[in-house]
């Protein structure tokens, strides 16, 4: 028996909220992830943290969490006091993104999963690398902070190196 109009439209509706649903769960589980990522490099970067450059005054690292309100989004942020920084963000529909600045921080194109052991002791991301069309490779969070604060001490290096 053929379903009518009215029919069709009642599933169509049905299947909407459903993917919607099962966006809103991927966002709040991401969210979850960056939540226990920002926990870690608060941990594993603690002396950063609180270790400010004789010369500005300002800490030599940050790490800070803006939410996006309104739309459920939470971004992670590393800053170093050269202006190296990177990010880590989820949007409303549960989709990872990552920015770094200088862009030479990693080969990282899609981010998708983000793992903190319990005891903290190590932070993973799984990710397609932006040089490649497919394929999943697994990367340690503290080596993209090493970039960015290495990046950190070759730019003070070389001012330091000017006449």
């Amino acid at each position: 028996m053929p379903a009518t109009v009215a029919e069709d439209l009642e599933a169509t509706l049905s299947r909407i909220l459903a993917a919607r649903e099962r966006q809103i769960s991927l966002r709040n589980r991401r969210v979850e992830q960056l939540t226990q990522l920002l926990d870690y490099l608060r941990v594993r970067l603690s002396t950063f943290l609180t270790t400010t450059d004789p010369i500005s005054g300002t800490r030599l690292l940050d790490v800070g969490a803006d939410e996006v309100r309104g739309q459920g989004g939470l971004a992670i942020i590393v800053a170093a006091f050269d202006g190296s920084r990177l990010k880590i963000a989820v949007d409303a529909l549960g989709r990872y993104s990552f920015a770094s600045h200088p862009e030479a921080l990693g080969d990282v194109g899609t981010i998708l999963d983000v793992r903190v052991s319990p005891d903290f002791t190590s932070a993973v991301y799984d990710f397609v690398p932006a040089s490649l069309e497919s394929g999943t490779l697994t990367g340690d969070i503290d080596t993209l902070v090493l970039a960015l604060l290495d990046h950190a001490a070759l730019t003070i290096e070389a001012a330091t190196e000017q006449p």
